[in-house]
């Protein structure tokens, strides 16, 4: 008898059937449990469901088979067994549980069922320091003369699909800015967030779909409020027009709250 949440439930006649469809083989178990068990096994056989910090509900990879490892929770059905006990607030249950339990090959989300997409899109440029300045040469000796460095570069772009709310004015307020802190393993200053294209479609009936929201960011090797010099790379002074201007900062909770759509 397998064992299922520290539950040992009992399979059924008929569990075991076989079939054979559009979504490949699918496998039925009929488990046998008390009642008061269930509600945790069910969990654990379909995958627990939680929200993420993009938005929308993730469901955790379904239970495979204990036999057929190829094969995945795809649907669960309860159903009560023995007597009857209602607690007078409307929630009846019963001595036994009867789960059937259907197992298909797990299939890929769609992107309707896709909380999010995650795509980085590696490229590079080669940088000139100014011309006409002074350098240390490999002897050791001043010279005068450009030199080229190679900074590396991502385009990310993170979509979200079923974003509840679109919020312009937070949006405005990050457009153009870079990261204050590391952010998801990328250091301090080093993510620019470019702005986002956002689509949603209303029916005839005036049904409003949620939104579908790309945001784009760009990466860089080095800092983005650093320019390079003839020595090394040199932070930008802040003097504004035409002598310089730094990127200005947001923080994770702001950016956190324009990828999950908050109002």
């Amino acid at each position: 008898m397998p064992d299922i949440n520290g539950v040992t439930v009992t399979e059924m006649p008929g569990s075991g059937a076989m079939s054979w469809g559009r979504a490949g083989t699918g496998l039925t178990r009929i488990y046998l449990m008390p009642w008061a068990d269930a509600q945790g096994v069910i969990e654990v056989l379909r995958g627990q469901i939680f929200r993420n910090a993009l938005g929308g509900s993730v469901v955790v990879t379904p239970m495979p088979d204990f036999e057929h490892e190829n094969l995945f929770v795809e649907s669960v059905a309860l159903t009560g067994l023995g007597a009857v006990v209602n607690d007078g607030a409307g929630n009846s249950s019963y001595e036994d549980a009867v789960v059937e339990v259907l197992f298909t090959p797990l299939q890929f989300l769609t992107e309707e069922e896709t909380a999010a997409r995650i795509t980085y899109d590696f490229s590079g440029e080669w940088l000139e320091t100014p011309r006409n300045v002074w350098k240390q040469s490999v002897t050791g000796d001043p010279v005068a003369g450009s030199e080229f460095i190679f900074v590396g570069s991502a385009q990310l772009d993170i979509t979200v699909f079923r974003a509840p709310t679109f919020n312009v004015i937070n949006v405005f307020a990050a457009m153009g800015k870079i990261n204050v802190a590391e952010w998801h393993g990328i250091d301090a200053g080093h993510v620019l967030y470019l702005g986002p294209a956002a689509e949603r479609t209303i029916e005839a009936s005036g049904t409003e779909s949620p939104w579908q929201v790309t945001n784009r960011f760009m990466i860089r090797s080095q800092h983005w409020n650093y320019v390079r010099v003839a020595l090394g790379w040199r932070e930008i002074e802040d003097t504004g027009g035409a002598g310089g201007k730094k990127y200005g900062t947001w923080t994770n909770d702001e950016m956190t709250a324009i990828l999950r759509g908050d109002a």
